[in-house]
């Protein structure tokens, strides 16, 4: 979502009515110039709407679709004013919210928040652990490596006992580990190869095993890249399908609201042939 596409509210209402599970919005709170060694990214990230307003703006003209972040980039907010802004979110939208998590692909995007680039997922970790401590509890304290809080309260507390699920966002080999300890689920993007997708299950459920969860619980999404008229769409939806993904995000490019429009009709089409 940017200032020149299709606008929130637009495409929540349009989501909704064309019967969509779900609408998940990006995150990027800047991107570092040329000559920080990090080039204009094409698919404009630097110019993205936050997600959470944007979010709001989306809950209040739905009623039934869910609503996520894909993805939260967790190290560049602290964790307390994160948990009360997702809070307040998912009590505004019914408990309709989904929390995608990463720790962030560019290294000086990550910098620019006080976190060193190698420490970025275990920072992510330990803000998720403090989140969930203020969400689950009255009175909250904290003590970390990367983050220590005092007794506090504070409020609005997620209308789900645990919390918005949380999705874990990476594609690597720590994600089953990731998972495993701390998600409901994984949220990838197809930049793997199909072969690899059941060794990677196979990875999660062993992981679940040993932290003595179930991996029946989880709820895993795929982020597709589906070019319009792409011939393969189909194929690919249904190997993502049986492969054990229970929802398929199609992802929608930067574009003026024309081109936007003609991608959403193009997911239309699809969910509606190969939607389950």
């Amino acid at each position: 979502m940017t200032d020149i596409g299709i606008q929130p509210v637009t495409l929540a209402t349009a989501v909704e009515a064309r019967g969509f599970e779900s609408l998940f919005f990006g995150e990027h709170t800047h991107t570092p110039t040329p000559e920080r060694n990090a080039e204009r990214d094409p698919v404009g990230f630097d110019q993205l709407y936050d997600p959470y307003p944007t979010l709001a703006a989306a809950a209040a003209v739905t009623r039934s679709i869910k609503l996520g972040v894909a993805v939260s980039l967790v190290p560049l907010f602290h964790p307390i004013h994160l948990a009360k802004t997702i809070a307040t979110l998912d009590r505004l939208s019914g408990g309709r919210f989904l929390f995608g998590v990463g720790g962030g692909h560019r290294v000086q995007e990550v910098e620019d928040f006080g976190v060193a680039f190698p420490d970025r997922w275990r920072a992510t970790r330990e803000y998720l652990q403090a989140i969930r401590t203020i969400w689950s509890n009255d009175v909250a304290e904290f003590e970390g490596s990367f983050v220590k809080f005092g007794p506090m309260r504070c409020w609005p507390k997620p209308l789900r006992a645990k919390g918005p699920p949380i999705l874990e966002g990476s594609v690597s080999k720590y994600s089953a580990k990731r998972i495993a300890e701390y998600a409901d689920g994984w949220l990838a993007v197809d930049s793997m190869q199909q072969g690899d997708v059941p060794g990677i299950f196979k990875l999660i459920e062993e992981e679940m095993a040993k932290a003595g969860r179930d991996a029946g619980e989880l709820e895993h999404s795929m982020i597709l890249r589906v070019p319009i008229g792409a011939k393969d769409a189909g194929e690919r939806i249904a190997f993502m399908a049986d492969a054990g993904f229970h929802r398929i995000v199609f992802l929608m490019t930067r574009g003026d609201v024309a081109q936007q429009q003609d991608q959403l009709e193009w997911f239309t089409e699809l969910a509606k042939t190969h939607g389950r």
